[in-house]
């Protein structure tokens, strides 16, 4: 059911959209920073769903949640979920509920609900979602209060009550898009705007969004630029990166790799303490072909700002893709902290298929760690029964059957399940435990694995 309000207003060509900004770009710049309204501390957050502790634990309950974001957020959440949130919720349980922040289908919530789980426990009575886009309303699908404007008409609504407000960098590649002009001046224009709000805000936050891939990992210093902006500091000051920032990536979509190479290098070596130089650096390296030289800068890059060694899963998945196992896992392994699921299963997979079955295990067990999902389970399994590990076979396809019982989707990447799924059908049934077997077999994610007599599993298909 859609419950949405619409403040957007029809906007067409960018030549009109510059004309009927520019009154409002003057204006703002006739507002000191001073005489704007102070905004909290502003939090920075890697995962949009990582502000609904720090919501909790401000005590605020009834807020408006102004969403400043690529997204809604808004996705329905089971009951059952929502029972198990307020369950933890009731009983202060902070801790529990911050582990319970899943990605895509496991875990309480996720960065597409977690709004509507700050709804179900009462911390937010109504949504106002400031959009990049004129066509925002039109997908929006929730049963929450809920009204959508234009980031630019937003200063406009005089809300009532506290305030939670959190800004996704994901935004702001579409709203510089739309607005016709570059992304400094989007993230200028941001700012400005939340920093005159006559609201009562109580909380702010950015989030990054790149380990999702909602931006991309060379725009990650947009997140950085944004927190600036709201903390007040002008991001197109002559002292700031993010001019320079803007200015490469402009060259990255424009100049051949090797070009790139050749302008960056001595910007590096002008600003050898910052990391984002250094991650297009090794993007450029490595679309130039150097894959030795981008793993260097982009360990070059993590030492810096821990947060850029998303570069370094990211190059890691592409080389895992293209069979080139060895250098894909020097990638992966120069970021322990960060799990980049695409690129942990593209280069698990490829192990398997070389018959390094061990090694796979490892990357699919580092994914289990940040997300539960049976299709781990199933081949994490498998694998472990082909080593001759009846035990951790076992373990694993139970704790698969244990996640089936759950509403969880099938991970992305997993294209075919048939070996694993095959495999352990049959180990429960030449085992005895035909209970385990059965629920495989009549598993509705699971049915088209099997012959449609039901009498067992596919063998081919591989």
């Amino acid at each position: 059911m859609c419950n949405v309000k619409s403040e957007i207003p029809p906007v067409s060509w960018c030549w009109s959209r510059r004309i009927m900004l520019g009154g409002a770009a003057f204006l703002f710049g006739l507002l000191p920073l001073a005489a704007m309204a102070a905004l909290p501390p502003v939090l920075l957050v890697e995962n949009h769903s990582d502000v609904l502790v720090p919501w909790i634990k401000t005590g605020v309950r009834g807020a408006v949640v102004v969403n400043v974001d690529g997204h809604d957020d808004c996705t329905p959440i089971t009951q059952e979920n929502i029972s198990k949130l307020r369950r933890l919720f009731a009983a202060g349980d902070v801790a529990a509920i911050g582990r319970s922040n899943g990605i895509a289908d496991s875990g309480l919530y996720n960065i597409g609900d977690f709004i509507t789980a700050a709804y179900a426990l009462g911390i937010a009575r109504e949504v106002v979602w400031a959009a990049p886009l004129p066509d925002a309303a039109s997908k929006v699908l929730t049963h929450l209060p809920f009204r959508a404007s234009l980031i630019d008409s937003i200063s406009a609504l005089r809300l009532q009550g506290p305030v939670l407000l959190t800004v996704d960098a994901d935004c702001v590649p579409s709203y510089a898009k739309y607005r016709c002009i570059n992304l400094v001046e989007a993230v200028c224009r941001i700012g400005k705007t939340f920093r005159a709000v006559p609201w009562d805000v109580k909380h702010a936050s950015v989030c990054f969004s790149v380990d999702g891939g909602y931006l991309p990992v060379t725009l990650r210093w947009v997140g950085n630029a944004l927190h600036e902006s709201l903390d007040g500091k002008d991001p197109s000051r002559p002292d700031a990166p993010w001019p320079l920032l803007a200015k490469v990536e402009d060259w990255r979509r424009s100049l051949l790799p090797r070009e790139i190479v050749r302008r960056v290098r001595p910007l590096v070596q002008q600003h050898p303490s910052d990391p984002w130089l250094r991650v297009y650096l090794s993007d450029a390296l490595f679309r130039a072909d150097s894959v030795s030289g981008a793993l260097a800068e982009g360990k070059k890059a993590a030492r810096l700002d821990p947060g850029c060694c998303h570069i370094l899963p990211e190059l890691g998945g592409q080389l895992a893709d293209a069979g080139r196992l060895d250098e894909a896992e020097r990638f992966l392994a120069a970021a322990p902290a960060v799990v980049n699921d695409v690129a942990e299963v593209a280069l698990a997979q490829g192990l398997d298929r070389a018959g390094h079955t061990a090694k796979a295990i490892e990357h699919y067990s580092r994914i289990c760690k940040k997300e539960a999902n049976y299709s781990l389970d199933l081949l994490i399994g498998y694998g472990y029964e082909r080593l001759g590990d009846t035990t951790q076979a076992r373990q694993h396809y139970q704790h698969a059957i244990a996640l089936l019982a759950k509403p969880v989707s099938e991970m992305a990447g997993f294209a075919n399940l048939t070996t694993s799924v095959a495999a352990a059908e049959r180990f429960f049934r030449t085992t005895g435990d035909q209970g385990s077997a059965q629920a495989l077999r009549r598993d509705p994610r699971l049915v088209r694995y099997f012959d449609n007599d039901g009498g067992g599993a596919r063998t081919s298909g591989r």
